[in-house]
């Protein structure tokens, strides 16, 4: 029996590990949140920059090309209005 591969979609700085189609929505939104604060703070005190998202084109793992629609992954930019969106 094949033993599917959780395939490893990107990497969010800060965290440094390579994150699974799995986490990879929950951890992007949870990146919009210090981004959020980033921009708001980051005006008026010095403040540390949050990092960069790395959205892979292919598995680091098994080598499959990532089909980000059909696994239901966020982009960096989606993420960012649907944080907007819920924020109000």
């Amino acid at each position: 029996m094949a033993v599917s591969c959780r395939h490893t979609v990107g990497i969010i700085s800060g965290n440094s590990l390579e994150l699974n189609a799995e986490d990879w929505n929950s951890r992007l939104m949870d990146f919009m949140a210090v981004v959020d604060d980033f921009n708001v703070r980051g005006q008026r005190d010095q403040i540390s920059h949050p990092g960069f998202v790395s959205e892979y084109k292919f598995c680091t793992l098994c080598g499959e090309r990532l089909d980000r629609e059909a696994l239901g992954l966020l982009t960096y930019s989606e993420a960012f209005d649907r944080y907007m969106d819920a924020k109000g």
